[in-house]
């Protein structure tokens, strides 16, 4: 019944989103996901992923996305009241004690989403986007998040991606919400493939700061060239969902280590 409610959950996204006008990119239920990308709609399985997630995106960075946003805990609700009604109407004990779990856990799911949940659940998002004298900033950065899932999903790094979508304009220097901080993250990747950035493990978030730094500690030891080691990082996002991650993680290694070569040659001339 569980799974039941998070499938209930991520359709309440699709349908709001496609009705808003968001384009379907994946749903997916416990690391199995149906996805449309590069013109395929095709069905796979990845690790490390959420319990749940439906992803769209829209080109109009000043859509609207709170019906996307709250379609899920909008189906939950609806459908744990829906079962409620049901349970009273019906006369089947095991029925109606089915119909009663059913609504249980998804008024609770709807509820703990809303109050209780993470920085990134859909109720603070929602809070995010729909409150406040920026939320029609944030709205723009939660957009361009989607924009930037896409391209990382297709595999593509961040100076693959049009600069346009890393303006910082619409962050404020202490970037409090979610879409700040994460929008502020991949704003440094991509400054950093730029070559405007200095390496900050601390604001290169994760994946991305893992892979480079286990990169960084195990490369001395195995005395691995460089290229072996970008293309054992790239080996690593098999069964990943966000591929460009890694080709991220891969080219920040590189950069570091000529950065690290370029220092010695100049300290050896130096000399």
């Amino acid at each position: 019944m569980f799974i039941l409610t998070i499938l209930i959950h991520e359709l309440g996204h699709l349908l709001f989103g496609l009705v808003t006008g968001y384009r379907f990119l994946h749903i997916e239920i416990l690391g199995f996901s149906v996805e449309h990308i590069g013109g395929a709609l095709r069905i796979r399985k990845y690790k490390n992923t959420a319990v749940g997630q439906c992803m769209m995106y829209s080109e109009d960075e000043k859509k609207n996305p709170l019906l996307l946003v709250c379609g899920g805990l909008i189906f939950n609700l609806a459908f744990g009241i829906a079962a409620f009604a049901m349970a009273a109407a019906v006369n089947g004990l095991i029925v109606r004690l089915i119909l009663l779990v059913l609504g249980s856990i998804n008024l609770s799911v709807a509820l703990t989403n809303m109050f209780l949940g993470s920085e990134t659940s859909d109720g603070k998002v929602f809070g995010e986007l729909a409150f406040g004298k920026r939320k029609p900033e944030r709205r723009i950065l939660y957009n361009r998040i989607l924009r930037i899932a896409v391209y990382l999903r297709k595999g593509s790094s961040y100076r693959d991606m049009p600069g346009n979508l890393f303006s910082e304009s619409f962050i404020p220097k202490d970037a409090l919400m979610s879409t700040e901080k994460e929008m502020k993250m991949h704003i440094y990747r991509y400054k950093f493939e730029n070559g405007e950035e200095n390496w900050d493990g601390n604001l290169a978030g994760e994946p991305v700061v893992e892979l480079v730094e286990n990169a960084l500690k195990k490369d001395g030891k195995s005395g691995k060239a460089r290229e072996q080691v970008f293309r054992d990082i790239i080996g690593q996002s098999a069964g990943e969902m966000f591929a460009g991650e890694f080709l991220c993680a891969a080219r920040c290694y590189c950069m570091i280590k000529s950065k690290e070569n370029d220092a010695e040659v100049n300290s050896g001339a130096a000399g």
